[in-house]
């Protein structure tokens, strides 16, 4: 984007390509002129030195001249200087620029060399220095990280456990294979895995085993210690872990098979084995509490129901012992088939008196015969006799006594009978549905059993001293690679 957020157009971009090209033409032909003047230089120079080596060349001539005979052929340089002037002129210029082009391809070897000598050296350093930042931003770190956790660090133990949930309910809800053969779910084992890091397992534990002032033992390690002067929230965070520094529980769910794993760290194998065995205690102990909570409203009503009924079954019992108390008898029906039998057989009997009379009338019409008073005698009698239980079994009673017929008294009792059944009817559907919702809340309860129980350990296995000094090693690796390659890329962008 330009000045005033305005989009490149390609003529811009075409432009600023261009302006760039031109720019390194520019710099490329003013290195090519530098060159040429350093040659023509170099050849000046050579051609001072060639003219004051023919001086000297001259003078030893002439002093040589000198000292022989004067006979003597002329010498060489007498013969070149009768040549013609313009031949003369043609060999000392192919003279000269043959030494001059041997001089400049001396001199360029030269340089040549210096420049290469120049990129040997800086290469060198260049590499020294590398190895010496190579050394201090990585490999020095590094060791007196490996220093640390070699020499300093305290052995610490861990102690680990495995649980799973059951249901009573025999159709699965979740949980993986596991899961599926005991009706658990996925959801309440993360319950019981957030519960596990809660603050709540952290008050419970320094309460009953002292596990904040474990931690802050003199004998622990400054990093792997916790401060004497924390506060509750610090020893939540020092138990529970961050990104950098992991905590001391660690828990887990396999999806797969429905498993809970749990991890204890402390500074001694005792120390994180209670601590394990006393987590699992905690963890069970509230996952009962949320069996009572979830099942107690149905089972209490369910328990209210049949108390009800029961009451009013004792209640009816005792109105069916009422009546029958009232009439003498166990069972009306039967009080009342007994009256009807005497009162069958009190008419049969009335019935063989009157047919006794209306025989001794076919004998003698004298009204005052002794037969015929002792037949009507009986007659009476008999006829007394069947009015009074027929009002036991058919009257209304005598209300001044309080007394009540048979089939007042049979009426009530059916009534209580009724009554009876009916709570009884009550009370059995009550049971059924005290027992339902047992049946409901034992499906709908979970139970946390232990698979594997908290081991002791019988060897320190934190800090993971090799792989902890290798993991800070590649990641200093990659810091100082990261930023040589971002300063190296700056470094380039600003020499365009």
């Amino acid at each position: 984007m330009a000045d005033g957020n305005k989009p490149v157009t390609p003529e811009d971009a075409a432009a600023s390509l261009e302006a760039r090209l031109s720019r390194r033409a520019a710099r490329r032909q003013a290195r090519q002129q530098l060159d040429a003047e350093k040659l023509k230089l170099l050849a000046a120079e050579a051609e001072k030195g060639r003219a004051e080596i023919a001086a000297e060349e001259a003078k030893a001539v002439e002093a040589e001249e000198a000292k022989k005979p004067a006979k003597q052929a002329p010498p060489p340089a007498t013969i070149e200087q009768n040549k013609p002037p313009a031949l003369k002129q043609a060999a000392d210029i192919a003279v000269i620029d043959e030494e001059a082009f041997e001089a400049a391809r001396r001199a360029r070897e030269a340089r040549m060399r210096q420049i290469r000598g120049e990129l040997r050296r800086r290469r060198r350093w260049r590499a020294f220095w590398m190895l010496v930042r190579f050394a201090v931003f990585v490999l020095g770190p590094t060791a007196l990280v490996g220093w640390y956790y070699y020499e300093k660090a305290t052995d610490m133990y861990v102690s680990e456990s495995t649980m799973v949930f059951k249901s009573g309910s025999s159709q699965s809800t979740g949980g993986g294979l596991l899961g599926a053969l005991t009706g658990s779910s996925p959801t309440d084992s993360v319950a019981l895995q957030e519960y596990i890091m809660s603050r709540d397992i952290l008050q419970r534990l320094d309460k009953d085993h002292g596990i904040v002032s474990h931690f802050q033992a003199e004998d622990i390690d400054w990093l792997h210690r916790l401060d004497p002067s924390a506060t509750f929230d610090d020893a939540y965070k020092y138990y529970a872990g961050g990104f950098i520094m992991p905590g001391k529980v660690k828990v887990s769910y396999d999806i797969a098979e429905g498993i809970i794993r749990l991890e204890i760290v402390a500074a001694s194998a005792e120390a994180a084995h209670r601590f394990n065995k006393a987590i699992i205690g905690y963890g069970e102990e509230r996952v009962n509490a949320l069996n009572e909570r979830s099942r107690g409203d149905g089972v209490r009503m369910a328990n209210d129901q049949v108390a009800k009924a029961r009451a009013d079954l004792l209640d009816a019992e005792r109105k069916v012992a009422a009546v029958q108390e009232a009439q003498n008898s166990f069972s009306a029906t039967g009080e009342a088939a007994a009256i009807q039998g005497e009162i069958t057989a009190l008419e049969a009997e009335l019935r063989a008196i009157e047919a006794q009379i209306e025989q001794l009338k076919t004998i003698t019409n004298d009204p005052n015969d002794s037969r015929f008073v002792t037949y009507r005698t009986q007659k009476r009698i008999l006829e007394d006799q069947i009015a009074v239980l027929r009002s036991r079994l058919t009257g209304g009673g005598d209300r001044a006594t309080g007394d009540r017929s048979m089939a007042q008294l049979s009426s009530e009792l059916r009534l209580a009978e009724t009554d009876l059944m009916a709570a009884n009817m009550m009370y059995q559907s009550a049971l059924t549905s005290r027992e339902a919702a047992l049946q409901v809340a034992a499906e709908q309860s979970l139970f946390l059993e232990v698979v594997t129980q908290p081991t002791l350990p019988q060897k320190a296995t934190r800090p993971k001293r090799l792989q902890n000094t290798g993991l800070v090693f590649l990641v200093l690796f990659a810091t100082y690679i990261i930023g040589l390659l971002t300063f190296s890329l700056i470094r380039e962008q600003a020499a365009i």
